[in-house]
């Protein structure tokens, strides 16, 4: 057998090997087992759109002080409620910052909308022994007018700790109405 022949195979069981160890993401950089939610994103507004008008502002601060965050689950860390006053409907959006103390792995900042993954990126990978510090802003499709309640979760591959974190979760109308 050739020494090219040897290296081929060589590689070629290494590339396998990667594939059993590497974790499984859902489609959009995502963590799996979000569903077609996050996946396919009925609720996202991925596409531009009309202009929209702000109706109004929530904001949310604080320290975690390290409080843990559980591996590959998707940590609750606020949640609040909202009200659509437009006849036809609002969007809502997400603006958020979360500081980690880290135990290295992927990690992501989650938007749910009535207890639906908007979207939840992942940050990418976080160095062991220091803090991290990530950032999310998206939006929803457009919802019904009335109440919603809209959460930021955090999902992490291995255990790590919540320290400073902030969250704006604003509500908008198109322009034209």
């Amino acid at each position: 057998m050739s020494m090219r022949t040897v290296l081929s195979k060589g590689l070629l069981a290494a590339s396998a090997a990667a594939c059993l160890v590497t974790p499984a993401y859902a489609g959009g950089g995502e963590p799996g087992g979000l569903g077609a939610s996050a996946a396919d994103g009925p609720i996202r507004a991925d596409a531009a759109a009309a202009p929209r008008k702000l109706l109004t502002t929530y904001s949310s601060t604080a320290n975690g002080s390290g409080s843990p965050l559980a591996a590959s689950t998707f940590n609750a860390v606020d949640s609040t409620t909202v009200n659509c006053t437009a006849f036809v409907g609002c969007f809502v959006g997400m603006e958020s910052m979360v500081q980690l103390s880290t135990g290295g792995g992927d990690w992501a900042i989650c938007f749910y909308l009535d207890g639906v993954a908007v979207n939840c990126p992942y940050q990418g990978v976080n160095g062991v022994g220091s803090f991290v510090v990530g950032n999310y802003r998206g939006i929803s499709a457009l919802v019904p007018k009335g109440l919603h309640t809209v959460e930021m979760r955090v999902f992490t591959n291995t255990a790590a700790g919540l320290y400073r974190w902030s969250v704006d979760y604003r509500v908008y109308k198109n322009a034209a109405n």
